[in-house]
């Protein structure tokens, strides 16, 4: 992981463009199980290696389909609060919009430029809102669900804090990306900037 310390952003031309995506797409089809339920690990491990062929590659903000494969990564991994540390380098690099399909982007452009964001969990301190209070209000049963099934099967995880439902009103400068293709109507928000 320390190969991600210090990352900044700077542009990138066309042809170095289809250079990494080139490398990426080769480490694509040497690993294939990054096409079937990638996970953090495989992110870390396909990252690695894409710094061993450029070490200017996060520096320069990546390639447009590994962030795609950051957004596959981050959506398919049920607990993201697990590899915390990953997500925060990889989501705090400007870079990080890139992730949207052209579809959210759109989406995204025509939130008002402040509004509401609600999240069903424990704590408020993390990347992922919805902008459907509906949607956190499922998450926030399904956690309530979870506990009481462990409980009546004296299942012992970590000690946590009932969840509840929170809300934030942010500006849209706040958001890093927005996700639709689950219904989930997704936002990640710099939730360090937000008081």
């Amino acid at each position: 992981m320390n190969k991600f310390n210090n990352v900044s952003c700077e542009t990138i031309s066309g042809t170095e463009q289809k250079k990494l995506d080139k490398y990426f797409k080769f480490l694509l089809e040497s690993h294939n199980k990054f096409y079937y339920e990638p996970s953090p690990n495989d992110l870390i491990m396909i990252t690695n290696k894409m710094l061993d062929l450029d070490t200017k590659f996060l520096l320069r903000g990546g390639c447009k389909s590994y962030w795609k494969f950051v957004a596959d990564v981050y959506q398919e991994t049920e607990f993201t609060y697990n590899a915390m540390p990953l997500w925060s380098i990889l989501l705090k690099l400007p870079n990080a919009s890139e992730m949207m399909s052209v579809k959210e982007r759109n989406k995204f452009k025509k939130l008002p430029n402040k509004f509401d964001v609600y999240r069903g969990g424990v704590s408020d301190k993390h990347f992922s809102w919805t902008t459907d209070k509906d949607v956190a209000i499922w998450f926030l049963e399904r956690h309530s669900h979870f506990r009481k099934i462990t409980k009546e099967h004296q299942v012992e995880f970590k000690r946590e804090p009932h969840a509840k439902l929170w809300t934030k009103t942010v500006n849209k400068e706040d958001c890093i990306c927005y996700f639709g293709d689950k219904k989930e109507s997704e936002i990640l928000i710099k939730f360090w900037e937000l008081r």
